[in-house]
């Protein structure tokens, strides 16, 4: 038997969530961990050796009143094929209570993942669109978008993005838009048409060092290349592209096609009780998927 002991996240575990998560390839934004704690400061549970070595988390993410959103399930390879993950899943599931519960996963993970998530989404998947050499933005075009503005976001749009994220996503989750907006790691973008606005999107350093772009919401495939278009100019930081997309927003997967040949990674959803069905039209790029459905 292996020794581990379970507890919940402490901002000083970032670091070395990090390093696991930096090793094994994945590409969530750097300050991904540390927003989802200041929203829900449960979400997390951390594995640790005798040593108080992180040596393996998840985490379960209270989305809304109906829904959560699980994912980061992450263990060290010197700890893997021992139960561990599915020991820190039992552990987490309590906290779902009668929610909905949501998750995205690569094909080889969905045996562990189906007795807790046994309803696969056959419609779409998610992929994702990874470089390790820059994406270059002069391929894309602001296009024509009479009445409308494609702006740095600044404090006064905050309402605005609020209630759009909401009209996209279903549900209100202010705090995290308004924390994902003030991210000192990253930029974000706004589309106002009138008053209104008509899109946004982020871009953030990731764990890899490149640019991760997500969430891109536009109401227009014209709107959503003026918003990526001005994300990438405007953001010097970092080697390299990721973003996750829907498959079946056939305008978003053409126009990250646009930026040049990249590896593509699927990725599938499940949920517990009953499909998490949304509009995608408006999805361009989601959310780090770990933590949020779309």
């Amino acid at each position: 038997d292996i020794f581990y002991k379970l507890r919940s996240m402490r901002e000083e575990d970032i670091s070395q969530m990090i390093r696991l998560r930096r090793e094994l390839t994945f590409q969530d934004s750097i300050s991904s961990y540390e927003l989802c704690h200041k929203v829900d400061p449960q979400a997390f549970l951390i594995a640790t050796d005798e040593n108080e070595r992180v040596i393996g988390f998840g985490s379960i993410k209270n989305s809304s009143d109906t829904l959560s959103t699980a994912g980061c399930m992450t263990i060290h390879p010197d700890y893997w094929n021992n139960g561990l993950a599915k020991k820190m899943i039992l552990h987490l599931s309590p906290r779902v209570g009668n929610r909905n519960m949501t998750l995205l996963t690569e094909a080889r993970f969905l045996p562990l993942y189906a007795p807790y998530t046994p309803i696969l989404e056959k419609d779409y998947i998610i992929i994702d669109f990874e470089s390790q050499e820059d994406v270059i933005p002069r391929c894309l075009s602001f296009g024509n978008q009479p009445n409308t503005e494609i702006q740095y976001f600044r404090e006064e749009f905050i309402s605005g993005v609020v209630e759009y994220d909401r009209k996209i996503i279903g549900f209100d989750r202010k705090e995290d838009v308004v924390s994902n907006c003030l991210d000192a790691y990253g930029r974000t973008v706004v589309a106002i048409s009138g008053n209104r606005c008509t899109g946004y999107g982020s871009i953030k350093l990731n764990i890899q060092g490149a640019c991760r772009v997500g969430p891109l919401y536009a109401e227009t495939p014209v709107v959503a290349e003026a918003v990526l278009k001005k994300l990438l100019e405007s953001f010097a930081y970092g080697k390299g592209f990721a973003a996750s997309v829907p498959s079946n927003n056939l305008d978003a997967v053409r126009l990250f096609g646009k930026l040049g040949k990249m590896k593509n990674v699927n990725n599938f959803r499940m949920t517990s009780k009953e499909r998490f069905v949304l509009d995608t039209s408006h999805i361009y790029a989601i959310y780090d998927g770990e933590f949020h459905p779309f």
